[in-house]
């Protein structure tokens, strides 16, 4: 986005949205791990219920059962589920600081899709605006810990999270996750060789924007393999 001056920066509701999903993965994650039948009875079979009954113009709403995961703390004991409900309302994240109006770089960036034949990867390239490697952009995070001390007051349920290092250490875990997940793709795709050498030199890290992948912004990793395609739809 950028400032009415034409400066720059990331909206905080882009990055309140990546650790948003870094917070859900966290609670399903711990879920499979402790019980993994009750994962897939809980949230496999009920999405693929959902994928069954919803329209294919509206099949967006099939993910809607995960996103409600952050909206069962209720405040009062008639509370019902929804954004009133919802943990992440006790977490504030400010917009950006803005960069210089020429700070952004014209990147041609290549997308490759694989063919009808598997061993045949399609190329097509396309221009993006980017922040350029190396750039620094602050923004401030602060859980008001009166909004979640009503959560924790009200609700049977332990917390996703109960202080700043906690949404620090999701976003840890959901990045290393993602790293090893897309690495160990890469690898057995030896024909993307710059893609597997800047994955074996970098380390992990949230994403934001066009081109951040269908891991990086939901919960695909903790699907069953043989699931995985009902998710891409």
């Amino acid at each position: 986005m950028r400032t009415p001056d034409y400066l720059p920066y990331v909206p905080g509701s882009s990055i309140k949205g990546a650790i948003r999903t870094a917070v859900i993965y966290g609670i399903l994650k711990r879920m499979k791990e402790e019980n993994e039948q009750k994962f897939d009875y809980s949230f496999v079979s009920k999405f693929e219920e959902a994928l069954r009954t919803t329209p294919k113009r509206k099949m967006n709403r099939a993910a809607s059962h995960f996103e409600r995961i952050l909206q069962h703390y209720p405040l009062t004991q008639e509370s019902r589920v929804g954004p009133n409900t919802d943990i992440m309302r006790s977490v504030r994240i400010s917009d950006t600081a803005p960069l210089d109006k020429d700070a952004l770089e014209l990147r041609k960036v290549h997308i490759f899709n694989k063919g009808k034949d598997a061993h045949e990867l399609q190329k097509m390239g396309i221009h993006l605006e980017c922040i350029p490697a190396g750039a620094t952009l602050e923004f401030d995070c602060t859980v008001n810990k009166t909004i979640l001390g009503d959560f924790e007051k009200a609700g049977k349920e332990s917390l996703p999270f109960r202080k700043e290092r906690d949404l620090v250490k999701a976003c840890e875990t959901f990045s290393t996750d993602l790293w090893e997940f897309e690495s160990s793709y890469f690898e057995s795709e030896r024909e993307c060789t710059r893609v597997y050498d800047f994955y074996r030199t970098n380390k992990g890290t949230i994403r934001l924007g066009a081109g951040s992948g269908l891991a990086a912004t939901t919960i695909f990793m903790l699907m069953p393999e043989s699931k995985r395609h009902l998710y891409k739809q």
